[in-house]
C-alpha cells in the first residue's frame, strides 16, 4: 500500500563570495576580518573572497596558506 523511496536528498552546494572591506578606515578590524574569511575558505567548498581598498583583489588563493596566527594572515 505504501511505497517506500530510499535515496539520499541531494546536495545544493553553494558558491558563497565574501567582499572584505580593509581600507583606512577599518583599520581597526582588518585583522579580524582576514580572520573569519580564512575560517569561511576553511569551512565551504565553493567560494570565493575579494578584498577592497581603492580596488578589488581576488584573495581566494592566498587564503590556502597555513597560517600560526591572526598576525601572519594580516
Amino acid at each position: 500500500m505504501i511505497n517506500l523511496v530510499y535515496k539520499k536528498p541531494p546536495l545544493h552546494k553553494s558558491n558563497h563570495l565574501f567582499l572584505c572591506d580593509i581600507s583606512s578606515s577599518c583599520e581597526w578590524a582588518t585583522t579580524w576580518f582576514f580572520a573569519i574569511m580564512h575560517g569561511c575558505y576553511e569551512s565551504f567548498d565553493k567560494l570565493t573572497i575579494y578584498d577592497f581598498d581603492h580596488r578589488l583583489v581576488n584573495v581566494t588563493d592566498i587564503l590556502d596558506m597555513e597560517f600560526k596566527n591572526s598576525f601572519q594572515i594580516n
